[in-house]
């Protein structure tokens, strides 16, 4: 829908900032990029062609506020599973064949499994014996930013997909395992990986084993944990509006 904005934005003689959240430019903004005065980028320049040069400025990827007062304390055994808005299918059902076993292990997991698998985790949880109940806590989804904010500050491990979302992590310098949907997420996760700032398990390759193995080694493991958070801190630019805001009036006042 942003193209034809764009599009009527230059026959009206206006000036023209687009933002693309993915490192792979998508075909809507390849479009608008012809019209546009600047493309804004969530990943630093030197990633990029250097044939965009002129057009591109660096802003980062605008994300909720997470940082709320004093951080939370981590867990030394908590891992927040993300799927996305919708939940991720694939995650969750590998979470499902190991969840006994991640938790004999002491590690709580808190799982954002989308509306479809919500109650399968229910399920899952009341069929745990009543101590280990606790160490178990599914959510369809969470709006509260604040409660959300919360739980990611008590991870010591996100599994993630790769999309907008690893700029939260990032901002919160939290270790992750992503498991890129293929297409711009694969990207996206590539970037991170080459740099050493996430583990990255194709989603068709994705086992249970494979999961659970990589869990329980790098959960055991703080130098690892370390190394990747700060590695993918370095991605983070929690200022990424107001950079773009303060693109626009330089844009304006030409």
């Amino acid at each position: 829908m942003s193209l034809p904005v764009v599009v009527a934005g230059r026959i009206l003689g206006k000036r023209i900032l687009i933002h693309e959240s993915d490192f792979s430019i998508g075909l809507a903004n390849k479009f608008s990029l012809r019209f546009a005065d600047k493309l804004a980028v969530s990943f630093p320049l030197k990633y990029y062609n250097k044939k965009l040069q002129n057009k591109l400025v660096f802003s980062g990827n605008p994300i909720r506020n997470l940082h709320f007062g004093k951080k939370i304390k981590e867990s030394v055994d908590t891992l927040v599973i993300l799927g996305g808005s919708q939940g991720a299918r694939n995650i969750n059902v590998k979470i499902f064949a190991i969840l006994k076993d991640l938790i004999n292990k002491d590690i709580k997991i808190i799982h954002f499994v989308g509306d479809s698998d919500f109650p399968s985790a229910k399920r899952l949880r009341t069929g745990l014996l009543l101590n280990d109940q606790k160490n178990y806590v599914p959510f369809s989804n969470i709006f509260d930013e604040k409660e959300y904010g919360k739980i990611l500050n008590e991870a010591k491990l996100i599994i993630s997909r790769a999309g907008s979302t690893i700029f939260e992590i990032a901002s919160l310098s939290k270790p992750a395992i992503l498991i890129p949907l293929s297409g711009h997420q694969q990207q996206n996760a590539r970037i991170l990986d080459n740099n050493d700032a996430a583990i990255v398990i194709e989603d068709n390759n994705l086992t249970s084993e494979i999961l659970k193995e990589m869990i329980l080694s790098l959960i055991s493991n703080q130098t690892k944990l370390n190394k990747l958070a700060k590695n993918i801190s370095k991605f983070s630019t929690r200022n990424a509006a107001g950079i773009i805001v303060d693109q626009l009036f330089d844009m304006v006042s030409r």
